[in-house]
């Protein structure tokens, strides 16, 4: 075999090898994401959690420097769509939803307990828990 066709194989080889590890790369950054996005919903909760416990409501807590930076991050983190924070008029109950690019909910709500749901949760309207 000559010079050439061994440099070409082996740049082809090297092609191959990177083409393989970026899709890799890709579906775990894909599978990362709706965890991600569970987790800043978990973080949420818990500093609506310690507002509460602080001020006896929840209301205001949507203001914390905290809440802001992680609603803006599930935005970030790609296809975080439809986050809703909906909250009773008197402050005692909240809950928070996050539609994921994975098709599926992740919601929280006062009893501090986030999971994964299938469908919409119905976290809306006068609706204040996940369940």
């Amino acid at each position: 075999m000559s010079k050439i066709i061994k440099v070409l194989i082996g740049i082809l080889i090297v092609i191959i090898v990177l083409i393989l590890g970026l899709t890799i790369f890709q579906f775990d950054y894909n599978r990362a994401r709706p965890a991600r996005v569970g987790a800043d919903v978990t973080q949420i909760g818990k500093i609506a959690t310690t507002f509460f416990d602080k001020h006896g409501s929840y209301i205001g807590f949507e203001t914390e420097k905290e809440f802001l930076i992680l609603k803006e991050d599930i935005a970030k983190i790609g296809k975080g769509t439809n986050f809703t924070l909906n909250m009773d008029p008197n402050g005692k109950e909240y809950c928070v939803e996050v539609l994921m690019d994975n098709g599926k909910w992740y919601c929280i709500d006062g009893k501090s307990i986030g999971k994964e749901y299938a469908s919409n949760p119905a976290c809306s309207g006068n609706y204040y828990s996940c369940d």
